[in-house]
């Protein structure tokens, strides 16, 4: 990741599903690279579901930087809401992350 961020590699672009490498970094359970590409971009230009688990990934590093996502990402909605959407998705890395940090697995879906 550092070496593509030195070779000025567009932290902008999406793939085919229209996802940053920043929110496909914090899918995967990837904190060296989330901590690389959230100094390039606004975490805020994420989606919910990466912001939860940046504010998960960056609130571990003794820099922070991402004080407000932190903070969502501790509440306990946000974190059943992101278990429920990274089991759906098949993401073990993110299910794992969400486990460790309290994410209930109680937690009702929006259908009930």
């Amino acid at each position: 990741t550092q070496a593509l961020l030195e070779r000025r590699a567009d932290v902008l672009a999406r793939d085919a599903a229209g996802q940053l490498a920043l929110e496909l970094a914090a899918e995967g359970g990837h904190a060296d690279a989330v901590l690389a590409l959230g100094r390039q971009l606004p975490l805020e230009s994420c989606n919910a579901f990466a912001q939860v688990l940046l504010g998960l990934l960056l609130g571990k590093q003794p820099s922070g930087g991402a004080s407000a996502v932190a903070r969502a990402a501790s509440k306990p909605t946000a974190k059943g809401a992101a278990l429920r959407t990274a089991a759906i998705r098949g993401l073990p890395g993110a299910v794992l992350l969400l486990l460790d940090e309290g994410a209930g697995v109680d937690m009702p879906s929006p259908e009930g």
